[in-house]
């Protein structure tokens, strides 16, 4: 599985008497499980990105769209994150020099390394090419919180972590990624033990929306957070 399909593991709940848990350790551990690449999000945008070049970006910019477009195809197509980032001969500019440039799709080349960065094992660059990020459009602001929120999480910081996930829940009321960045941030508040808010996070991402595909996981970590655990105590 690459690290752009990365999802939630499933967690199973066997009864009461036995009260099992399995939960796949991978989660919260490794470089990437925590990295939200947004392949759905992504996939959106490059539907709509090809359209905002072609209507938004002026045409004195086409060479720098070119080099976008071949830094993107190493990045998404080749998962070459080094590539992308720096460039070579072959691909010409990297996301690095060409989130530099002034032309119109330089935000969304500021967006792309970060994604790169987070992806290479860079967390701290990818911080701070994300928190540069300065876009109009929603759902990629939304996306770039919730990745700051990755990077500080593979580096450890939990409460920055929490801190840009809850910012990434709140900034945009949708099904795609609101309950997506309220089970990170109720994660995170498990892993600080403060389960009460975990649970109050958990209740709200089942009371508001039913129909996500996070909702049977909220269910199955609010009955857990309620006992005074957190799921990775019960799976021990």
């Amino acid at each position: 599985m690459s690290e752009q399909e990365i999802e939630f593991e499933e967690v199973e709940v066997a009864d009461a008497e036995g009260n099992i848990f399995e939960q796949g350790e991978e989660f919260l551990k490794g470089p990437g499980k925590f990295v939200l690449i947004g392949i759905v999000g992504v996939a959106v945008l490059l539907g709509g990105y090809f359209a905002y070049n072609k209507l938004v970006v002026e045409p004195k910019n086409e060479k720098s769209v070119e080099a976008l477009y071949m830094a993107e195809h190493q990045l998404l197509d080749k998962e070459d994150y080094a590539t992308a980032i720096n460039g070579d001969v072959a691909t010409g500019k990297g996301l690095e020099k060409l989130a530099k440039s002034g032309y119109a799709g330089g935000e969304i080349a500021k967006y792309d390394l970060g994604v790169a960065y987070l992806n290479n094992g860079q967390y701290k660059e990818a911080i701070k090419a994300l928190k540069d990020v300065d876009f109009d459009d929603d759902m990629l602001g939304t996306e770039a919180l919730g990745m700051i929120g990755d990077a500080y999480m593979e580096l450890g910081d939990v409460s920055n972590a929490l801190t840009y996930y809850t910012k990434a829940y709140k900034n945009r009321d949708n099904i795609l990624t609101t309950p997506l960045y309220m089970m990170k941030a109720g994660l995170c508040l498990e892993i600080s033990k403060k389960y009460e808010k975990a649970a109050d996070v958990y209740e709200k991402l089942i009371a508001d929306y039913p129909f996500s595909k996070q909702k049977d996981d909220a269910e199955k970590y609010l009955a857990i957070v309620k006992a005074g655990k957190s799921f990775e105590e019960v799976g021990k």
